[in-house]
């Protein structure tokens, strides 16, 4: 079993040579085709299973904290997939996106919300978190997501996000590249819930040198 496992990274590790020719902006109507990329694509499919892994980590530490779970949503997947695309395409790492850089898709994270959904909406309130991590150990998506997960609950910041009770979906995306991670995840209130007063964007990030 370790073997086959073993087989199986190193030929995710094999594909990232040509990762950066694959990624491009994408929109709400392109989850269906997304999902079935899943089905053949190797490096697709390591980047949904951290983002899965680490929806399990924050559902059970929400549980634990009496807070109710929040719901996955495709649509939060590929906002926060785009801005992972753009951080990695630009060699950034911030909240915010510069109009006149390669693959913009919004300033803020609200903007790009609607960019995905191609259409103006009324966001009750929503809040984003941002990871990377060196990749040049490969290891599970359980490691990866763990790793994120951690380094967002030691930070009050990402912590108030995690715990936020009146958000009611997330959508986590993980992008790669030869040598790092890029996790980031959108959380956001459900519009049929704006009696809940807007929540104050309180972002920040961690960012794990690759010296460090």
């Amino acid at each position: 079993m370790k073997n086959l496992l073993l087989i199986g990274l190193l030929s995710i590790l094999f594909s990232f040579e040509s990762v950066a020719q694959k990624k491009a902006l994408k929109y709400a109507s392109d989850v269906a085709n997304l999902k079935e990329q899943l089905k053949t694509d190797t490096v697709l499919s390591f980047e949904y299973a951290c983002a899965m892994e680490f929806h399990k980590y924050i559902n059970d530490y929400r549980m634990s904290r009496k807070l109710k779970p929040l719901r996955w949503n495709d649509t939060l997947w590929v906002v926060a997939m785009n801005h992972g695309i753009y951080l990695n395409e630009n060699d950034l790492f911030s909240h915010q996106q510069i109009t006149r850089k390669s693959l913009f898709s919004g300033v803020q994270p609200g903007n790009r919300y609607n960019f995905v959904v191609q259409s103006k909406q009324n966001i009750a309130g929503y809040g984003e978190n941002l990871f990377m991590t060196s990749f040049y150990n490969l290891n599970t998506p359980a490691h990866y997501a763990l790793e994120a997960f951690n380094a967002w609950k030691k930070s009050p910041g990402h912590n108030k996000n995690m715990l936020y009770k009146s958000f009611d979906e997330h959508g986590t995306a993980v992008v790669s590249s030869e040598s790092d991670l890029i996790f980031t995840d959108f959380f956001f209130i459900n519009g049929n819930n704006f009696k809940e007063r807007k929540h104050k964007f309180s972002f920040g990030f961690h960012r794990r040198r690759r010296s460090e």
